[in-house]
């Protein structure tokens, strides 16, 4: 087939595929270098630079991610040109509270407002909480170690985020796991509140901590933004269902045998990327830490509302007791247990379903035996005529 002088500009990088595969009759220099100059132009980067990304990829299979990588770059780049616009206005002051504004969003802060919600409000809006934030940074997890997005001062080593937010910005930057835990839980007590004000509160808090990591610098509008998009769509399918069904004992039980399947299937991914050395221990750990919870929320589904029951009911004074015991006891699981064992691959796992198993399973009878709660009569179901 014999090429025009004339390069459609959609077909630029195709053509200079072909060119660096040297599929393309002879005479065609010149329409080469018109296509590397058409990728140069469109996407702002130099010719060299351009030239060299078109022979990235030699398998014509890879054409259309390498078109959608270019497209990402030039999306990436508006992103870091806001996260740099945010980096003129940081002040010590703004630094410091934004700093702890987005600790809101880390999940032992997460997990002790399940554990107060679980032990003294709603147990089984708690339930459906767990389950939200569960599925969603199952997902969200798995996505971090697909993608392996690099962090913002990675990918621009020019940008400085704010120093002291570095050290516990661990992982991969896509999608913000700040983002999906505070979503996932606060939005769930908006959900589930029936005060205008509960309602306002938590969404206020959601909104800065999603601002708050963009302003350190650890993640993009596109980390922040997709985190958002994910928890969303996956909390809502999980409240349409858990609430459709809330007198159907099958359904809730097939809801809750579904989160072990699937933290078993990302155990089995980040084990594989891991064992082949596609991603290192530092960008694997946290979902060790996920498959834990998970199968430690699973554990609870089963053995709490058949063998413990406990009733929320109690005084001020019971719930704040109730509350104490719990987080000291998990403090204690999680630092003892890393003294003792150190933080290998089978301890993060085992140390998280610990810490879980134990926030809803044994606090709850602690409390029962202690007076602390009672348990909930079982409604007998009515044989049906």
């Amino acid at each position: 087939m014999k090429l025009s002088g004339h390069v459609p500009s959609g077909n630029s990088s195709r053509i200079a595929f072909q060119a660096k595969r040297g599929k393309l009759p002879e005479g065609t220099e010149w329409n080469c270098r018109k296509a590397q100059n058409g990728i140069a132009g469109k996407h702002k980067m130099e010719l060299p630079k351009a030239q060299e990304m078109s022979g990235l990829y030699h398998d014509s299979s890879l054409q259309y991610a390498y078109m959608q990588l270019t497209q990402y770059i030039k999306g990436r780049r508006t992103n870091m040109e806001f996260l740099r616009f945010l980096s003129t206005v940081r002040t010590p002051v703004l630094d410091t509270f934004m700093f702890w504004i987005s600790y809101l969003g880390t999940p032992f802060v997460l997990i002790g407002v399940f554990e107060w919600y679980y032990l003294n409000v709603n147990k089984e809006g708690a339930y459906g909480m767990s389950l939200a934030f569960c599925f969603s940074c199952l997902f969200c997890q798995g996505t971090k170690l697909v993608v392996r997005m690099p962090r913002p001062w990675n990918l621009d080593p020019t940008f400085q985020a704010v120093e002291a937010a570095i050290p516990s910005a661990e992982g991969y930057s896509f999608p913000s796991i700040h983002t999906q835990s505070i979503v996932s839980v606060l939005g769930s007590i908006v959900y589930l509140s029936r005060h205008i004000l509960v309602k306002a509160i938590m969404t206020i808090l959601i909104v800065l901590v999603m601002f708050s990591r963009m302003y350190l610098g650890v993640h993009t509008p596109l980390d922040v933004f997709g985190a958002l998009l994910f928890t969303v769509v996956i909390s809502g399918i999980i409240w349409i269902r858990w609430n459709s069904h809330r007198r159907s004992f099958d359904e809730q039980n097939m809801l809750k045998f579904f989160m072990p399947a699937f933290a078993v299937v990302l155990l089995c991914l980040t084990a594989a990327l891991l064992v082949n050395g596609t991603v290192d221990y530092s960008n694997a750990k946290n979902s060790f830490e996920t498959v834990g919870s998970a199968l430690g929320f699973s554990f609870a589904y089963f053995i709490e509302p058949r063998y413990i029951r406990f009733s929320v009911e109690g005084s001020v004074v019971q719930k704040i007791l109730r509350f104490l015991i719990a987080i000291a006891g998990a403090a204690a699981i999680i630092l003892g247990l890393k003294a003792l064992f150190g933080t290998g691959v089978p301890m993060l796992v085992i140390r998280y379903f610990l810490t879980i198993a134990y926030l809803t399973i044994l606090v709850p009878l602690i409390c029962i035996r202690t007076g602390l709660c009672s348990r909930t009569l079982v409604k007998k179901r009515l044989p049906q005529i």
